[in-house]
């Protein structure tokens, strides 16, 4: 249920204290992004390196064995998107343990959660960095990248 449905259902004092909530876990999660932008920063960089996503997809097309590495990258950038969650890796937001299922079973599905991993790592270093508190009128990165975390 999204924020907007779930307000509906609560009264208005429940509703202000929703928002406070789902706002302050936005401005801890933002926070923790710039404390670790650096090393976020050296990870999308060996995503898009030659033997990153590069490498990988070429390795998908060419039906090499080696495109299940694809797995181990995807593997380590969820990792740290994990980590980043102020509130705690117990409570994984469920869009993240779904990505994260996508699976490790063929190459076509490992090549699509490396770029899903590889986006939402990238949107954790440009919108990290960018915004100090949450925006009123997202972009759609920013947007995504909240909703990963289950507070969109």
């Amino acid at each position: 249920m999204n924020d907007t449905l779930k307000a509906l259902t609560l009264s208005k004092t429940e509703a202000k204290a929703y928002f406070a909530e789902n706002t302050r876990k936005q401005k801890d999660l933002l926070a923790t992004i710039r404390e670790r932008h650096d090393d976020l920063k050296v990870l999308l960089k060996k995503v898009d390196d030659h033997w990153g996503c590069e490498d990988l997809v070429y390795r998908f097309y060419h039906h090499s064995y080696k495109v299940h590495y694809a797995a181990d990258l995807a593997e380590e950038v969820f990792d740290a998107l994990t980590r980043l969650a102020p509130w705690g890796l117990k409570r994984a937001p469920d869009a993240l343990k779904r990505i994260r299922r996508i699976g490790k079973v063929s190459g076509r599905r490992e090549i699509e959660r490396l770029f899903h991993a590889r986006y939402f790592l990238e949107m954790a270093v440009k919108y990290g960095k960018k915004y100090k508190h949450p925006p009123s009128l997202m972009p759609s990165g920013y947007a995504a990248l909240i909703y990963l975390y289950g507070l969109r």
